[in-house]
């Protein structure tokens, strides 16, 4: 039953708004807000860029561990009910990053996250998806909707780790840990507020895929996996870059708040154009998107290109996930979705774990950052590449 007055509950806008605090907390604050806290993280416990890019890693086994869970807890125990526990958990993670400096702990604390913020960010799209049955175009817009709740996470981060670094100093990184956590924890309300506003299918979501599904979609999955390692190669290393390049604690702040500005505005209109996308077009187009808006601070780094990468780069990134969405709701039965949507987190959880890694070492290797992000466009072109050879006829 709804726990939210009638007239709010008949506003899908608002629910979906109240989901979006999901995947605000699992994977803005919780995972983009890393690459914010990477350099005064980097400097204090003297790490190298592999060093910083195996605690990714241990936040990605997590997200393959959660995600391949996520379709057995969502049919023992319901898609809001796991959807609302594990955002709690998850809130309690990044706080407990303000506590801890040893390493292995650390890296257990990312690899903990990733285990609670999979179910959360693939059951609340499956929730999102499901707000709006009977009207495609306007549940386009509805998961969209759900999506920009990461751009705006990116944004608040970007206001609130630079002026807690101001206040803190040596300790900024942990106060900024802290501050995530504490605005996570107010977000588990509203979103659990949301979540119950959905109505459950009627039948138990699949556990997996059939095999006859898994092999329609196998170009989808590949591209995932090839756009998580790309993506968020950047996404973890791209604030370091400009660090070096030397660019201030308040132009770099600027930059991550423009990125999550325009990734939460243009996500409306590419919820408008996916709804006509077929096959996996849509995640191909965002792949292209990216691509190019990753270029300029490579080919001429400064702080126009920083800019541009932020609009371009930050306005396609996370139409991926909202192009998979739309894409799994077009092509599968709703009791498939979550599954679906698990296996191609898993997928882009395995990109994710192993981009970053490698761009690191990369990195280490040639002693410049540059290399490691040149590899990671190369991987964006491949994603997009892949994509489309993706059929648009539906799945059993």
């Amino acid at each position: 039953m709804s726990t939210l007055p009638k007239p709010l509950a008949q506003a899908d806008w608002i629910i979906a708004l109240g989901l979006s605090f999901g995947s605000m907390v699992s994977l803005a604050l919780s995972r983009m807000s890393y690459g914010m806290l990477l350099p005064p993280m980097r400097a204090d416990l003297h790490w190298t860029y592999a060093l910083a890019a195996g605690i990714n890693t241990a936040n990605a086994l997590g997200y393959v561990a959660g995600a391949i869970g996520t379709g057995w807890l969502a049919r023992r125990y319901g898609l809001a009910r796991c959807f609302v526990a594990c955002l709690g958990l998850s809130a309690l993670s990044i706080l407990a990053m303000a506590l801890a400096s040893d390493y292995l702990l650390l890296s257990l604390l990312r690899a903990f996250g990733g285990i609670v913020n999979a179910p959360v960010f693939i059951l609340g799209a499956a929730l999102a998806a499901s707000i709006s049955t009977s009207e495609a175009r306007r549940s386009s817009l509805l998961v969209a909707l759900y999506f920009s709740g990461i751009g705006s996470g990116i944004a608040l981060s970007g206001l609130l780790i630079p002026a807690t670094q101001a206040v803190m100093g040596a300790d900024a990184w942990r106060s900024g840990w802290a501050g995530l956590g504490i605005l996570s924890l107010l977000l588990v309300l509203p979103a659990s507020m949301a979540a119950r506003c959905v109505t459950q299918p009627g039948q138990a979501p699949a556990t997996v895929l059939s095999s006859a599904q898994l092999g329609r979609l196998w170009p989808s999955f590949i591209g995932y996996l090839l756009f998580g390692a790309g993506a968020m190669s950047y996404m973890t290393f791209v604030v370091a870059f400009l660090q070096r390049e030397g660019f201030g604690t308040w132009t770099v702040a600027a930059f991550w708040i423009l990125l999550g500005v325009s990734s939460a505005l243009m996500l409306r209109a590419w919820g408008r154009w996916l709804d006509g996308a077929r096959g996996a077009r849509g995640l191909a187009a965002a792949s292209a998107v990216t691509l190019a808006g990753s270029l300029p601070v490579l080919l001429a780094p400064g702080l126009g290109s920083a800019f541009v990468f932020a609009l371009v780069f930050g306005g396609s990134i996370f139409a991926a996930p909202t192009a998979i969405t739309v894409m799994i709701r077009r092509l599968l039965p709703q009791a498939s979705w979550t599954a679906a949507m698990a296996g191609l987190t898993v997928a882009f959880s395995v990109g994710q774990m192993a981009g970053p890694l490698v761009a690191g070492i990369a990195s280490d290797r040639s002693g410049h950052l540059s290399t490691g992000l040149w590899l990671s466009s190369a991987l964006l072109l491949a994603a997009g590449l892949f994509c489309m050879l993706q059929t648009d006829a539906p799945a059993p």
